[in-house]
């Protein structure tokens, strides 16, 4: 595709009173009118922390992209198609920390693709999980969350098109998993998080969204999901389990009486034709090329003007 020179127009075409190219000085090319281009993308939400006290898995952030499968093996989304020099909004989500009481304080946030004249692109943080301090079951979110091993409560659920929800527990033998973006959690002896779901888009096979292991009393650790879900920590919960991988939106693990572990903050990837690559933006995205196409990374929040 040529590329428009700052130099005097010899002439235009038109159909009706709309411009569609023009020819310019010194060149034998039509150059057209770009008035929109395709924008593909990936969004994953944050994480939810695990709780503490016989702790299930926590819910891996929900998942919503147009290149692949997205999350809950929903589909692809349809591409976005903004106009020249719009200005998408990128909101990458945190993840949720670890949290004794109130288990609300342990949520991720939302991460989402925002602009005036397309429909906002919104992944769901991930569903915190129940201990035995809460005593009750996993939350809801783009990925539920594993519920306590404390009563055998239900996970919480997992939104339609973003990802599965998390395990039940088992009353005093162990938690639930945490739900990931391509696999629920799992109550199967080792109390898994459920696998997240791989993208190429960044030209390699990359997992998003897996969620967080649960406590259980057997030795051995109970492990995340494929895509960031953290380890939880078997024999009684003695160990501490790590965190979730930064911006992959996995789940936290629960533990039994040590501490938790916090979610993964969110990630949004934009990949588009290098030839319309505008190269304007803000924050810090990372930039890079596969094939014909030019992708940006943003690991915190920050805007691409189309």
């Amino acid at each position: 595709m040529a590329i428009y020179k700052n130099t005097t127009e010899l002439s235009k075409v038109y159909k009706g009173a709309t411009e569609l190219s023009a020819v310019y000085f010194g060149a034998n090319l039509i150059f057209p009118i770009i008035t929109s281009y395709n924008v593909h993308f990936l969004v994953q939400a944050g994480g939810s922390g695990a709780s503490q006290g016989s702790g299930g898995g926590a819910g891996a952030g929900g998942l919503q992209t147009s290149f692949g499968t997205s999350g809950g093996g929903s589909s692809a989304m349809d591409v976005l198609l903004p106009n020249r020099g719009e200005v998408l909004v990128i909101t990458v989500g945190g993840g949720g920390p670890n949290s004794l009481y109130p288990a609300s304080l342990q949520a991720g946030t939302n991460s989402s693709i925002a602009n005036s004249t397309i429909t906002d692109i919104v992944a769901i943080r991930g569903g915190w999980s129940g201990g035995y301090f809460q005593q009750d079951g996993g939350v809801s979110g783009g990925c539920g969350g594993g519920a306590s091993g404390y009563n055998g409560n239900a996970g919480g659920a997992g939104t339609v098109g973003q990802g599965f929800g998390g395990a039940a527990g088992v009353t005093n033998t162990q938690s639930g998993g945490g739900g990931g973006t391509a696999e629920a959690g799992n109550t199967d002896g080792n109390a898994a998080g459920g696998d997240g779901t791989a993208s190429t888009i960044m030209g390699t096979s990359i997992y998003y969204g897996g969620g967080g292991g649960g406590w259980r009393t057997e030795a051995g650790d109970s492990p995340g999901g494929l895509g960031g879900g953290a380890n939880g920590a078997g024999s009684g919960g003695s160990g501490y389990p790590a965190d979730a991988t930064a911006n992959t939106g996995g789940g936290g693990a629960g533990s039994y009486s040590g501490d938790s572990s916090a979610g993964a903050s969110g990630i949004v990837i934009l990949r588009m034709a290098t030839e319309f690559y505008s190269g304007i933006f803000t924050g810090a995205p990372i930039v890079s090329t596969s094939g014909l196409d030019t992708i940006l990374k943003f690991n915190g929040s920050g805007t691409y003007t189309t």
